[in-house]
């Protein structure tokens, strides 16, 4: 069964950003490092392509970094994560300085921990436009399903399918948002 992509709306691009099954929709909250639980790359799954990827985006450009799985002969696979700027989208770089039109920030995205649904943005406070902010896209098609890590794919995941969030930790070893 083809698994839904995670779309989320960064409002700033922080340290780490991963995937968690504990998210409550209610309003905001906030959870301890450690706090959440990651979901997994299955077993089975083809390695990354490459763990991290890196690109400029340009102020007045569109640009966009993805991350892909490897094909079963160690080529370009599915595509894992695509994070797209337009070129309106930063206003400042992470030193609080403008970004003139024309001028580029260059952007790092690692796979923290290859088996995990877990990774780092760089470089972390660039500001961006509230009416141009950059899309993020998670596809978590290649994760174990077994979310609750009971052994079994049953009903319980489904339920816990329905629940899973995207949450940011603003510094290392900080809560996750």
């Amino acid at each position: 069964m083809l698994r839904p992509t995670f779309r989320f709306r960064l409002c700033l691009l922080s340290a780490v950003l991963l995937l968690a099954s504990c998210g409550d929709s209610t309003g905001p909250d906030t959870r301890p490092d450690g706090g959440l639980t990651i979901l997994r790359v299955a077993a089975d799954a083809p390695p990354l392509e490459e763990s991290e990827i890196s690109f400029y985006v340009v102020r007045g450009q569109g640009h966009e970094g993805i991350m892909y799985f490897q094909d079963g002969s160690g080529g370009r696979g599915e595509e894992y994560l695509r994070l797209k700027f337009d070129g309106e989208a930063i206003l400042t770089d992470a030193n609080g300085l403008p970004v003139a039109m024309g001028d580029s920030v260059l952007i790092r995205v690692t796979a923290v921990d290859p088996a995990k649904v877990q990774f780092q943005f760089e470089p972390a406070g660039i500001v961006f436009n509230p009416l141009h902010m950059p899309e993020l896209r998670i596809r978590y098609d290649k994760s174990d399903h077994d979310f609750n890590d009971d052994g079994v794919e049953d009903s319980e995941d489904d339920d816990i399918e329905t629940r899973l969030s995207i949450w940011r930790q603003e510094t290392i070893g900080g809560v996750y948002v």
